[in-house]
């Protein structure tokens, strides 16, 4: 007979069984390598096919594996914050997850790919920003120290009392009344050396000097970089890197505007920022302006309007340095003109100035210093030919009567009279030369006139001028050989230095005497 087991072991081994599989779900459970969702549905599948539970623990504990959010399970939680079973919700993975699995990456075999790819961006950024600090840094100290270069001790230096009063007045207390100003004086007037004594010793100025021989748009936004220490923005090498290798298109790419246009786009943002920080405008000196007079005008309109437009937003003043003649008449020319300011205009010294000046600091006798002046007038420049010349051992004696004034009718090469004559008659003479030699039957005609009504009553008025010389190309091109002289504001036209004035008055009477020749002869 068959031996028949009883209800009740059967019953507490089936109890058994469910338990045990029970523990062992969840011993499966708590190990990190079943954590994912497809061991954890396996066990789970398997115990509820086994062994089916009434519970609805398992019925959609698979649906809702790869939705579970490191809780417990089924519990999600609620838009209050508490946790709900009905609705379930994706949370952010936490710090700590991040963290360990940025560490399990760094460990790995495979920590130096993984290294130098986090570090990459990392150094780049680092480097970017580094670099950009060091580029405002220079912008900022530029304004914060003034970038105006310095001139020599002022054992060499005139007294200019007057004229240095009205340049400090004008750069060190700039307008805020919508307009800009302007210094203006002859060639050799001292200038420049006076602005740049002045302005070296303020904060806030930035000195633009037009270079000789290059007025292009390039070289004065080379002159204005170098000025305002201005450098371009450098991108990350990533970016330049992926760009160069096509990548990527237009990260890392050049500027095309003119080099002028972005350093005053970084002027004005630095211009502001002074301005909020000290109280006052800065100042933008531009020298020598008249070189774009006549080779690039178009560059010389264009400061005019941003010299404006500086002007009406009160944000810093533009101060023209320039020489009397064409560059005053070509901005008068232009609706801006209106929003000139202030103007402070650079003289020839006066006959006390230049007497003080050759006595007390070169040690000329008050006789030989009356001579002096009698010859050049007070033109700083030629003052300080004479007396670097007399300085290197040339005799004072014979040096006033060996200045030949008809500089202009003997060829350069060929002159062998004293080496001062031709420093001091080179400017002048040649100039001159030019103009008559060029324009003959001009000069034969309305100029002549001209420069007799000029020499007979000192200066002409300007409605005179353009009526002697109806040409305006004419009066231009005589402008600009810097023969006569105009100042913004004046009352007309005059020569532009003393030595001018005898090479025109001998040039006069020579064309009187041949033409009483050349009459008498016929």
């Amino acid at each position: 007979m068959p031996h028949i087991r009883s209800a009740a072991p059967m019953a507490f081994s089936a109890t058994r069984v469910r338990a045990s599989a029970s523990r062992l779900f969840s011993h499966l459970n708590s190990h990190s390598y079943l954590q994912s969702g497809h061991y954890r549905s396996q066990a789970s599948n398997y115990v509820s096919s086994r062994f089916p539970r009434t519970s609805s623990k398992y019925s959609y504990q698979h649906r809702l594996r790869k939705l579970r959010t490191r809780k417990t399970p089924g519990s999600f939680p609620s838009a209050s914050g508490t946790s709900s079973t009905t609705s379930p919700h994706l949370s952010p993975p936490s710090k700590e997850w991040i963290i360990g699995k940025i560490k399990y990456l760094l460990f790995s075999r495979h920590s130096f790919v993984v290294g130098a790819i986090l570090a990459l961006p990392l150094g780049t950024s680092a480097y970017t920003y580094y670099m950009e600090k060091a580029r405002q840094n220079k912008l900022c100290s530029a304004f914060a120290k003034g970038a105006v270069p310095d001139v020599p001790k002022d054992e060499d230096l005139m007294a200019r009392a007057k004229v240095s009063e009205q340049i400090l007045s004008l750069l060190h207390n700039p307008h805020t009344d919508f307009q800009y100003s302007m210094i203006v004086g002859n060639h050799g007037t001292g200038k420049t050396t006076l602005v740049r004594r002045i302005a070296h010793q303020l904060s806030g100025v930035i000195y633009v000097d037009m270079q000789h021989g290059d007025s292009s748009d390039e070289a004065f936004g080379q002159a204005f970089s170098q000025a305002l220490r201005w450098s371009p923005r450098i991108g990350s090498s990533l970016q330049m890197l992926l760009t160069r290798m096509r990548m990527v298109n237009g990260l890392g790419d050049s500027d095309s505007r003119p080099l002028y246009r972005q350093v005053f786009e970084e002027f004005w943002i630095q211009a502001r920022v002074f301005k909020r920080n000290n109280g006052h405008l800065p100042v933008l000196i531009i020298d020598n302006l008249n070189r774009l007079a006549w080779e690039n005008p178009k560059l010389l309109a264009i400061l005019q309007d941003i010299a404006k437009d500086g002007a009406d937003e009160r944000l810093f003043e533009v101060v023209f340095v320039e020489s009397e003649g064409l560059t005053p008449i070509q901005m008068q020319g232009r609706a801006t003109y209106c929003r000139l300011g202030r103007i402070a205009e650079v003289e020839d010294l006066t006959y006390k100035e230049a007497v003080e000046f050759l006595c007390n600091k070169k040690a000329f006798s008050p006789s030989d210093a009356e001579e002096i002046y009698a010859l050049v007038g007070g033109r700083p420049y030629y003052l300080q030919l004479i007396v670097s010349d007399i300085s290197r051992g040339l005799s004072f004696e014979g040096l006033i009567s060996n200045l030949d004034l008809r500089y202009f009718e003997v060829d350069s090469n060929k002159l062998s009279v004293t080496a001062v004559r031709h420093k001091l008659l080179t400017d002048v003479g040649l100039k001159f030369a030019a103009a008559k030699n060029s324009e003959e039957a001009a000069f034969r005609g309305p100029a002549l006139h001209l420069v007799r009504k000029i020499l007979q009553d000192g200066h002409i008025g300007w409605n005179d001028f353009f009526r002697m010389v109806p040409d305006a190309a004419l009066g231009v091109r005589l402008l600009l050989l810097n023969v006569f002289s105009s100042a913004p504001r004046s009352d007309g036209i005059s020569f532009s230095s003393k030595l001018t004035e005898a090479v025109v008055r001998q040039y006069v009477e020579q064309t009187d005497r041949e033409a009483a020749a050349k009459s008498k002869w016929w």
